[in-house]
């Protein structure tokens, strides 16, 4: 795990295979540059889009969570909460990068 945040009072992490699924995703959707841009060009584009919203106080504390871009979205955790073995002292936090895999179909909605 990379330190992203040098700056953050709290140490804040985001896992490789985390950032390796959104850009599998983002580089997937319709209309994007991935067969014309390099794949770490929008890595950099992913890693700045977290520290500024790391920076300006919007994922700093556990349980928030901020849209990152089209289907996906930051919720800071714990660090290692997901893990068997990790100490409970854990100094830091992590990011879960979640993702939404299937797109909205205008012909098939239901009313609530």
């Amino acid at each position: 795990m990379l330190s992203l945040f040098a700056k953050a009072k709290t140490p804040i992490y985001v896992s490789e295979p985390d950032i390796q699924a959104a850009l599998d995703h983002l580089r997937a959707l319709p209309y994007s540059r991935a067969d014309s841009t390099p794949r770490a060009w929008d890595r950099q584009r992913l890693l700045v889009a977290l520290q500024e919203q790391a920076h300006k106080g919007a994922l700093g504390l556990v349980g928030d969570m901020q849209a990152i871009g089209p289907g996906v979205w930051a919720l800071v955790k714990p660090l290692g909460v997901d893990l068997m073995g990790m100490p409970d002292d854990t100094k830091g936090l992590q990011i879960w990068l979640l993702i939404r895999r299937v797109g909205t179909d205008p012909a098939a909605l239901t009313e609530l």
